[in-house]
């Protein structure tokens, strides 16, 4: 047999299996395939070349015999590796299968632990979010708040101004003003409003004011949520006389700011300011420096008007004060009258001497008439014509009614002084404060 056509190994198992067999007999197909001499070998095309050469080599019978038998020794070899290579690879797959159900434990395990560990990262996520959502929270209240004092301060410093007094008495050291602006509304908002200056004449006056800022409060509730924006508000829509006030008063009881007040403090003052007498003495004054006799006017009636806005004065005023300031109101023939050579020497001096000058000139019938002069009232004759004078006289200055003079009135004197000069209904009561001068009260009706 040549076994240089097979393959190496296989020549080599051959080999083996001949010199075995032929020192120890023929050896069982058992023995063969429990042999761990033999190796396993896969069947190929090189065996059927293998066994189509050595058909085709064989001659005579013998080595026919002998092929036989080689062949079928290589046939259980053959089988002997084929049913190894089975039981390896069954203990294989066995092993595998062995590993893997050890595998599946572990990873169920580790599967449930990550889910575990899933869940609790998510919780952590969950409060780190959280805690940051409150430190930005409370970072953006924080700048609010800052955002709010910058602006009231810089509010504040815009508007605060020095101001003079224009009291008549001693002026007050200068303060720094309270001011501000009514918010802007939008143009559309139907409901615009337009808060009024107060002036602090009357309650009715005050209760609209008051009204008005709680409509505003009730309207910007987070721009006015503040006190303090409240009273500044307020402050900023009071008048001139007023304003000063409330800064004097905020400066006395408050220390000069308004941090230290509150919206019920703000509202007790305005209650308390309404005809204020510091507030009427500076309405006075303005009135008296306004006020001037008329051509035709007499002293009596301007001197009641003269004395009603001087009343409201609280102070002592010097008899000479009071005369210049009397005779800088009169007209120029009044003026010229007291400066010439009758110069009034104390108060009810003048008083007197204005009396008289009405008697004197305006009564008889002399009404100084700087066009035409004293001879339009008399006739060729000398004498008065009585028309003229009647068309030239102004009223009585008893009853106010035209067509005759004072010293022929027929109305009843006052019933209240009992004086002849006016009647009851143009009474005028004397002061009794410091100046002299009292309010004037209500009249009582005439009995028939």
């Amino acid at each position: 047999m040549d076994l240089s056509q097979l393959p190496q190994e296989l020549a080599r198992a051959v080999e083996s299996h001949m010199y075995q067999s032929q020192n120890a007999g023929p050896i069982s197909q058992t023995a063969l395939q429990s042999s761990a001499d033999v190796l396993p070998v896969e069947e190929s095309d090189a065996t059927e070349s293998l066994s189509d050469s050595d058909e085709a080599e064989s001659g005579p019978p013998l080595r026919t015999n002998r092929r036989k038998i080689m062949t079928q020794k290589r046939l259980d070899q053959l089988a002997a590796a084929r049913a190894a290579k089975k039981r390896k690879g069954s203990q294989g797959r066995s092993q595998r299968a062995e590993s893997v159900g050890q595998q599946a434990k572990p990873t169920s395990n580790v599967a449930s632990n990550g889910a575990q560990g899933t869940q609790s990262e998510l919780g952590e996520i969950r409060q780190q979010l959280d805690q940051q959502i409150d430190h930005s929270r409370r970072q953006g209240e924080q700048i609010q708040q800052l955002l709010s004092v910058l602006l009231e301060k810089s509010g504040e410093h815009g508007s605060r101004r020095r101001r003079q007094s224009r009291s008549p008495e001693c002026s007050p050291p200068p303060l720094q003003r309270i001011r501000e602006q009514s918010p802007i509304y939008e143009p559309k908002n139907k409901n615009q409003v337009q808060i009024q200056q107060f002036r602090g004449t009357s309650a009715a006056e005050l209760s609209t004011f008051v009204g008005t800022l709680q409509w505003v409060f009730r309207e910007h509730p987070r721009h006015y949520r503040d006190e303090q924006r409240r009273i500044r508000l307020a402050a900023g829509h009071l008048s001139q006389t007023l304003r000063r006030d409330f800064l004097d008063n905020l400066q006395l009881k408050f220390d000069g700011s308004e941090e230290n007040m509150t919206w019920g403090d703000m509202e007790d003052w305005l209650w308390s300011n309404i005809n204020n007498p510091r507030g009427r003495t500076r309405n006075a004054y303005t009135a008296l420096t306004k006020l001037k006799q008329k051509p035709q006017q007499s002293f009596r009636d301007f001197f009641r008007q003269y004395r009603a806005i001087e009343s409201e004065f609280p102070h002592v005023i010097p008899d000479w004060l009071r005369i210049e300031m009397f005779l800088f109101c009169c007209n120029k023939d009044i003026k010229d009258l007291f400066r010439s050579q009758n110069y009034p020497k104390s108060w009810n001096d003048l008083v007197e001497k204005g009396h008289e000058y009405d008697d004197d000139f305006l009564d008889k019938g002399y009404q100084y008439d700087r066009d035409t002069g004293l001879s339009d009232l008399t006739n060729n004759n000398g004498r008065v014509d009585a028309s003229a004078s009647k068309e030239k006289l102004g009223g009585c200055y008893k009853c106010g009614k035209h067509g005759h003079i004072r010293p022929k009135c027929t109305e009843p004197d006052c019933k209240r002084c009992g004086d002849s000069r006016h009647t009851t209904a143009r009474h005028s009561d004397p002061a009794t404060g410091a100046n002299g001068v009292r309010r004037v009260q209500q009249e009582p009706e005439d009995e028939d």
